[in-house]
């Protein structure tokens, strides 16, 4: 196997008329065990309307011969048997100097052949007239020496240069064939630049370089840029209070490669920290667009977006009123492509054991007696004391202002219901009161709440 990297040219038959020109060079980026030859037309004054040679080669050595046309070809037809090559179907529009075909030569397995063993013979080009046309040798050569291009990123900016050698400077670039990855354009200097696109999808192409001699002379390449599809992180993040009783925003963003979109599915579990109790059914996910709360949602970030969108809307997260840990993480992730994306780092919201909250009070009166209502939650799901501190009306004065109900022994038996399991801590404890009189002589009352862990903050003072 032998891969050539050496111009060659052939002399036979230099002869030239209309200032045309016709050169067989070696393409220094054909794959090892190939020889690809370049037919470069130059200098063409008058439009050819089909060209044809020949090439010599020893036929023992080559397994196959296949063509294409190049730049200059005008997306004609070229076909090659036994060494003779046509190509035909030009028209003023469509003729250009520049290489007009590419003639690949396998060789047969384990053969190894010079490139001199190659030689150009009895090029004849006809002019649009149908006048027969000889065509001589260019003696200028240029070769590509770029023998491989970096790999792009999706959602990156890229730059690379093509670079070559021999012929006259400065050179101009074009592609030939192929594609770049989208985003990307060849400019005329060589560099190669823009911002990868679309999806992470290898492109191959063949770029053309041409010199400012006269006539100019030109050389192919090769190339293949592969794709990678980027980093994508992914973020979760709560705002508001994130403690027992309240609701903070869920968001979704992302940062890095937003050329594809991501959809997701975010889990919620619960671990209760009170023994015995492994659960609190008020700890889930809240949306927007749906009656009903879950522990599951799903969501999605559109290309070229930072921000996630829930599918139902607008998602917060109902803490409960159990003390134990909330975990939101992904359970599934991938982009458009179906190509899985890294898990954020999962969410975790800490329901600590704490004194008792008071979210509410009324009073239900009668006749010489009231009832007091006591609305709140106690996330050790214990409690020991509610305590009420009474204002007298004018005038009056109360021998006991402030009253201390012991009521650990309610409270342990409701925690242990299976009633109260659907309601987490939550609690609504009823305390009536008497008095020897009709009349109340009370104007207002608070209500502070103890347990295990501490006594509560004063409840709203209330009248009965």
């Amino acid at each position: 196997m032998q891969r050539f990297a050496a111009a060659l040219l052939a002399m036979a038959g230099a002869m030239s008329c209309y200032g045309q020109s016709l050169s067989l060079a070696a393409n220094p980026s054909s794959p090892t065990g190939t020889v690809a030859l370049n037919v470069i037309l130059s200098g063409a004054s008058a439009p050819p309307s089909a060209v044809q040679w020949s090439v010599s080669y020893p036929a023992s050595s080559v397994a196959s011969v296949t063509a294409v046309t190049g730049a200059g070809g005008g997306g004609k037809t070229v076909t090659c048997s036994n060494g003779n090559c046509i190509l035909y179907g030009f028209d003023a529009q469509t003729v250009q100097n520049g290489v007009l075909a590419v003639v690949t030569f396998q060789l047969a397995s384990g053969a190894s052949v010079a490139p001199s063993a190659f030689q150009l013979a009895n090029g004849l080009a006809a002019s649009s007239a149908g006048d027969p046309v000889a065509l001589g040798v260019s003696n200028t050569s240029i070769s590509v020496t770029t023998t491989a291009l970096p790999a792009a990123t999706t959602g990156s900016a890229y730059s690379a240069a093509l670079s070559a050698s021999g012929g006259t400077g400065p050179y101009t670039w074009s592609l030939v064939s192929g594609a770049l990855p989208q985003g990307l354009t060849l400019n005329s200097d060589g560099t190669i630049t823009g911002t990868v696109a679309g999806n992470a999808v290898a492109s191959s192409f063949t770029a053309q370089v041409t010199d400012s001699s006269n006539p100019p002379a030109s050389g192919l390449a090769n190339f293949t840029i592969s794709v990678g599809a980027g980093t994508t992180t992914v973020t979760l993040s709560l705002s508001g209070s994130q403690t027992a009783g309240q609701q903070p925003t869920l968001t979704v963003t992302r940062s890095g490669n937003t050329s594809l979109a991501i959809n997701g599915t975010l889990t919620l579990t619960f671990a209760s920290s009170v023994s015995g109790d492994s659960n609190d059914p008020n700890v889930q996910f809240l949306q927007a667009n749906s009656a009903s709360g879950s522990r599951q949602v799903t969501f999605s970030v559109p290309a070229a977006s930072t921000t996630g969108a829930f599918a139902n809307g607008t998602t917060k997260v109902s803490t409960g009123t159990v003390a134990g840990t909330i975990t939101i993480a992904a359970t599934s992730l991938s982009d458009s492509n179906g190509n899985a994306v890294a898990a954020p780092a999962p969410v975790t919201i800490p329901i600590n054991a704490s004194a008792p909250v008071i979210t509410k009070v009324t009073v239900t009166s009668g006749s010489g007696a009231f009832t007091v209502a006591v609305t709140g939650f106690s996330t050790p799901r214990d409690m020991q004391t509610l305590t009420f501190h009474f204002v007298p009306t004018g005038g009056t004065t109360l021998a006991q202002p402030d009253v201390t109900v012991n009521v650990s022994s309610p409270f342990t038996t409701y925690y242990a219901g299976a009633t109260a399991q659907t309601f987490g801590s939550q609690f609504t404890a009823s305390v009536p009161f008497t008095f020897s009189s009709a009349s109340i002589p009370v104007s207002s009352l608070t209500v502070t709440a103890a347990n295990s862990q501490g006594t509560s903050t004063a409840s709203n003072s209330v009248s009965p």
